[in-house]
């Protein structure tokens, strides 16, 4: 979805109050507005706190911002590569590996690396 159609939206929603047909498409318009935070530079204050007030009510967790490590670790495992690979491949250790691995399971609230793969294409990370 185009930036400027998010923009639209939320202007039409804190314009006639429509919090609840916001609300209504659940969690995939939880993520669309993440990514909109993410992409643009300043957000005003009222369209902050509609979005803020779509992710309580929402019980949204906005995953932090993984660092260029964690996103390079999560791109060898899409590609399927065992622990023991992405450490040769990268020059870390298998500990290292592993700490970043529990990391971005943590900030992107999943248990395993099946899940943190379709959790990451979701959020546009991968």
């Amino acid at each position: 979805m185009d930036i400027n159609n998010i923009a639209y939206i939320l202007n039409i929603s804190l314009e006639n109050e429509y919090f609840r047909t916001i609300i209504d498409e659940g969690q995939e318009i939880a993520r669309i507005l993440a990514a909109y935070k993410s992409e643009v530079d300043l957000l005003d204050d009222d369209k902050e706190e509609l979005i803020n007030k779509i992710f309580a009510e929402l019980d949204y967790k906005n995953p932090e911002i993984l660092s260029e490590r964690e996103i390079e670790i999560l791109k060898k495992i899409s590609e399927g590569k065992t622990n023991k690979e992405i450490a040769e491949n990268l020059f870390i250790t298998l500990n290292t590996v592993k700490w970043h691995t529990s990391n971005i399971y943590s900030k992107l609230s999943v248990k395993n690396r099946t899940e943190a793969v379709k959790e990451a294409k979701k959020l546009g990370l991968l």
